[in-house]
């Protein structure tokens, strides 16, 4: 459906600057607008069926919409209106706009046409990718951030998701280099930066859902914290990078044999699990009870690291997880007993298809590993 509307659009010759077909102001920012919100939603459909976005690579010349008010559009304008410095009511759309743009604009004809792969393309060097990320940070802090009002909420929810951007586009970036073996004389060095950099990943997350003045704006960030994943380099995609974020954070948390050193990240861990409810909800999502399992997992693996005389007290989310896990087990099971006798069979029913262990009896030492080279990332993909 999304291809015939893309045709559509084309047919209309939205993909075309108005500018070059002699329009009205009105014409060329509702053409503009129009577009670009086709853009985000391929995007956003291609990202969940882990697909490539139709058309956002290809070769159109529509400008991103302006930086103005509604009431800046007067009919009958000859002159399109002046573009106003600072956070407007179209900042929350313009900023995915302007990131998109960019990218767009980093890989023409001349560079090799890698689309929104960039982050993870191995044929570009760490350097190159640090360097374009640099751009898109000084962009947004230049055109957004630096006129974001942290009492407004629609400033602060621009600050949040454009910050966090950032900051995923680094992990991504970071994430080859660490499990990947050693790529300098310092070894840990990626290790390090990758952990911090899911830690702050994990903190904006933990900001978005815990900011009392964008409560009522959540349901555009409800899909912040989702499981969805296939392999990173398909597209950009929020939720892998997420998954990622917290598979490597529990890796931290489980080989800390420092029970300072380990408290942070525990603390971490549960601000995550209260801020955010929808993670408790296990039953909705097998990657959720999936990822339940693994905090459960990570914390055995600490208990045992740190020793008998280690002085550790159990987080009460995980006390919390144990039982909804346990739950959620139950009802799964006597549901599939229900089924087979009302499918009349002796009590025994189709095989479970979620929210039960999909774990297998292993030492955890041999699951939580610094060396993550064997970890399966496109698991998260393949549990629907």
């Amino acid at each position: 459906m999304m291809g015939l509307v893309i045709r559509n659009a084309e047919k209309l010759g939205l993909h075309r600057d108005g500018t070059a077909l002699g329009l009205s102001p009105i014409e060329i920012e509702e053409r503009r607008r129009l577009w670009w919100q086709l853009q985000q939603t391929d995007l956003a459909l291609a990202i969940r069926s882990g697909s490539t976005p139709l058309s956002l690579t290809a070769d159109w010349d529509t400008k991103i919409p302006l930086n103005i008010e509604d009431s800046d559009l007067v009919a009958g304008m000859k002159e399109p209106p002046k573009e106003r410095r600072g956070i407007t009511s179209m900042s929350y759309c313009l900023w995915v706009c302007w990131v998109l743009d960019q990218q767009r604009n980093f890989f023409g004809a001349e560079k090799g046409h890698l689309g929104l792969s960039w982050s993870s393309n191995k044929t570009l060097s760490h350097t190159v990718k640090q360097s374009l990320i640099e751009q898109l940070e000084e962009g947004l802090n230049k055109n957004f951030i630096q006129y974001c009002d942290p009492i407004k909420p629609l400033d602060t929810l621009v600050l949040l998701l454009a910050r966090s951007f950032i900051c995923v586009m680094r992990l991504l970036t970071l994430h080859p280099m660490a499990y990947s073996g050693p790529t300098s004389g310092n070894a840990d060095r990626p290790n390090e930066q990758l952990l911090q950099a899911c830690m702050q990943a994990l903190e904006y997350s933990i900001a978005a859902h815990s900011q009392p003045s964008i409560e009522q704006f959540l349901w555009l960030i409800d899909n912040y914290f989702p499981w969805h994943a296939r392999e990173c380099h398909r597209s950009y995609k929020r939720s892998f990078r997420l998954t990622k974020a917290v598979i490597c954070v529990l890796v931290e948390a489980s080989r800390q044999h420092d029970v300072s050193r380990a408290q942070p990240v525990w603390d971490l861990l549960s601000s995550l699990y209260s801020t955010n409810m929808a993670l408790l909800q296990l039953s909705e999502d097998r990657r959720k009870s999936h990822a339940a399992e693994l905090v459960i997992l990570a914390w055995k693996t600490h208990q045992n690291q740190a020793g008998p005389d280690a002085l550790l007290s159990k987080p009460q989310f995980i006390g919390l997880l144990e039982t909804r896990l346990q739950e959620c087990r139950a009802s799964v099971m006597q549901e599939s007993v229900v089924d087979g006798v009302q499918q009349g069979g002796a009590g025994w029913g189709r095989e479970p298809t979620s929210a039960v262990s999909v774990m297998t009896e292993q030492d955890p030492n041999t699951f939580f590993e610094l060396d993550f080279q064997e970890i399966d990332w496109s698991f998260w993909g393949s549990i629907d």
